[in-house]
């Protein structure tokens, strides 16, 4: 009797055990794939990010093509980047531009929802790209506040700095 005592003892023994042993085993291996997914889920949003950037990019060089063909006519943008804001409103009282804005935002309007969940940096220039995009079509330069200036020479300089940069490598 001892015996058989002794023997269930070890066999329970060695079935926690090895019940203890495949618990690890498949804690590990949902692990393992919890990583992998992870791994996937983030390699997919890298993609979708690029592609973003690429059509917003396309889309925020054309609008600053037409920006810079309309003001090369009057002052080079050069220009307008040196000028103070004192200098900026005094010009701009004596030298009317006529000429009206129409920017597109189409691939702007198509993925904001996406580009909210960009890395802030990012996100936060390409709305800023296109807020200073609305300020020079809705608001006669001569009406501009010293902080709108400001706003616009700063975001000008990060457009330009962005049409040249590769972001194909989020």
């Amino acid at each position: 009797m001892e015996i058989v005592k002794a023997d269930a003892f070890w066999g329970l023994i060695g079935a926690v055990i090895g019940g203890a042993v495949s618990i690890v085993a498949t804690r590990m291996e949902i692990k393992a794939q919890n990583e992998a997914q992870e791994e996937q889920k983030q390699e997919q949003f890298d993609k979708t990010m690029t592609i973003i950037i690429r059509f917003i990019k396309k889309e925020v060089g054309h609008n600053y093509d037409g920006f810079k063909e309309k003001t090369e006519k009057y002052f080079p943008i050069e220009m307008i980047k040196n000028f103070t804001y004192d200098e900026f409103i005094h010009t701009f009282r004596s030298h009317y531009i006529k000429d009206s804005y129409n920017f597109v935002s189409d691939h702007y309007d198509k993925f904001k929802y996406e580009i909210a969940y960009m890395e802030n940096r990012y996100a936060n220039e390409i709305i800023d790209f296109y807020e200073m995009f609305e300020l020079i079509s809705s608001t006669d330069y001569r009406e501009w506040s010293e902080e709108g200036f400001e706003f616009f020479k700063a975001t000008l300089e990060k457009l330009e700095t962005f049409l040249v940069v590769d972001y194909d490598h989020w």
